[in-house]
């Protein structure tokens, strides 16, 4: 599974916490604190299923500040786009209506990323947070089985 990013410096005002930067506020708050924060901040404390919520938390949490300054690092600073008509193969973009971290215009960096892969379908999940795939699974399911179909008909 890819998690992609788009663009560098996509919109992660949201994930720094007011501290001057996303990697800062993970390096500067302990992973506990920075979790809490984000979990309301990114809109993941928004999901129905707090069992998941605390799960995820915890599992955050288990990582250094420095751990996640560095992930953080790495997701605001990447820059896939030169690369992206190069891609081959063919594509699902399950993409999440209502994420905090795709606030550029909507959707924009997923439909960037849809038409620069050649063979690509994006499917907008309208789920509750960027998380979409837990509180709309069987959608996300759905959409996978679906697209598995579309390439094996376009194989043949």
């Amino acid at each position: 599974m890819l998690h992609a990013h788009v663009s560098a410096g996509s919109d992660t005002k949201q994930a720094s916490l007011e501290y001057s930067s996303w990697p800062a506020a993970c390096r500067e708050l302990r992973s506990h604190e920075y979790v809490e924060g984000a979990a309301e901040a990114l809109g993941t404390d928004r999901l129905s299923d707090k069992a998941y919520l605390s799960w995820w938390k915890d599992q955050v949490a288990k990582c250094t500040g420095k751990g996640l300054a560095g992930h953080a690092e790495l997701l605001s600073t990447m820059d896939a786009r030169n690369c992206l008509g190069d891609i081959t193969v063919p594509m699902l973009i399950l993409a999440p209506a209502k994420s905090s971290l795709a606030v550029l215009e909507g959707l924009d960096s997923q439909r960037e990323l849809h038409e620069k892969v050649v063979w690509s379908k994006l499917e907008v999940v309208d789920g509750t947070c960027h998380e979409m795939y837990i509180d709309r699974s069987e959608e996300c399911q759905k959409a996978y089985l679906d697209f598995l179909d579309d390439v094996r008909k376009d194989s043949k």
